[in-house]
Order: C-alpha cells, then sequence, then structure tokens
C-alpha cells in the first residue's frame, strides 16, 4: 500500500521550518540525544529561553519535533515520519513529472516556446 502523500501545504512548512541554520542544528542536537529539555538546547546553544522555545515551536507546528511538558520544561523528540513522508511525496512527484514528461524532444520544446533559431 503507497504512502499517503504530503499536500503542496504541508511540504512547504515542513521545509520552511528545516531551511533555517539553527532549526537543523536544535534538530540534529535533539535526535543526537534522542530527547533534550529546553533548558540542555539553552545551555548548548547559548541562547536564551524564549528564542529556542520559538524556534523549537516552529520545528513543532511542522510535526518535526514531538514535545512532552513535565512541570514548567518541556521536553522534545525528533519525529521521524514527516520527512520520511516528505521525501517519499517528493520522489514520487518527481518520478511522475519524469513519466509524464517521457517522449518529449527538449531541443524542440525550448526551441518552439523560446522560438530559438533552428
Amino acid at each position: 500500500m503507497p504512502s499517503p502523500a504530503m499536500t503542496d501545504s504541508e511540504l512547504e512548512k515542513l521545509f520552511s521550518a528545516l531551511g533555517n541554520q539553527l532549526r537543523l542544528q536544535m534538530l540534529s542536537l535533539v535526535a543526537a540525544h534522542k530527547e533534550m529539555c529546553v533548558c540542555e538546547l539553552v545551555d548548548e546553544l547559548g541562547m536564551s529561553q524564549a528564542n529556542v522555545s520559538h524556534h523549537m515551536g516552529i520545528l513543532r507546528d511542522a510535526d518535526l519535533v514531538q514535545a512532552r511538558k513535565v512541570g514548567t520544561w518541556v521536553f522534545y523528540r525528533v519525529n521521524p515520519e514527516p520527512l520520511r513522508l516528505a521525501l517519499a511525496s517528493v520522489i514520487e512527484r518527481l518520478q511522475t513529472s519524469i513519466a509524464n514528461g517521457a517522449g518529449q524532444d527538449p531541443e524542440s520544446r525550448i526551441a518552439a516556446r523560446c522560438r530559438l533559431p533552428e
């Protein structure tokens, strides 16, 4: 059974969250430690709690991390499923585009569209 494809909106949210170097670093740290408390990320990154929480919130909204609260602290774990679905969706889209474009002569198509001299 094929996995469900992600919508354009879901892909945009995920890739937007991943499109920030700091959030990629945070995601890598959490993955390396299996689970991290916000307080650990604050110490590790030398950032304010508010800044860490803001960026982790963006990762959480994109479903890239899962959160659990213990008292006043929030602990994060990486959720690998959205990444798997995103990659599968992108690969499926590319394969479909390639299959739909099979048989087209790129030079003829480009010449016709761009009115290139023959």
